[in-house]
């Protein structure tokens, strides 16, 4: 599949978001914690970065003419069943659509502890 004009640019941005989330990650756990401002972009880029990868997958189903997902967690089951992402990464996939819902509509119930856990935790971006 050839990548069109939409794909590139949620790839695009997403890369960005990855960046700015490698500087965040430089500071110390004390200063993370005491600065609201790196926190709002921590959780704002990790939002971005996870949306773009749904909106992503959203436009390779519909560009193979696959079901319309109900879902964000049904992209990545959809997206796992057309063997187009791995088995073995589809519960990370859907950890990160929990997670995107949690910033999104939870966002009262946020740990900012368990928030830099998952957020870090993968070091591939760095």
């Amino acid at each position: 599949m050839v990548l069109d004009n939409a794909i590139s640019k949620r790839i695009e941005r997403i890369d960005e978001t990855l960046k700015r989330l490698v500087q965040i990650k430089e500071l110390s756990l004390g200063d993370f914690l005491n600065d609201w401002k790196s926190q709002d972009a921590a959780l704002h880029n990790l939002q971005i970065a996870i949306e773009g990868c749904l909106d992503i997958g959203n436009h390779i189903l519909s560009s193979i003419g696959s079901k319309a997902p109900e879902s964000y967690v049904q992209i990545v089951e959809i997206l796992v069943s057309e063997k187009i992402l791995p088995f073995d990464f589809a519960e990370t996939a859907k950890n990160m659509v929990k997670f995107r819902n949690l910033v999104v509509h939870e966002y009262l119930q946020i740990d900012l502890l368990k928030c830099i856990l998952i957020s870090f935790k993968n070091r591939r971006y760095t």
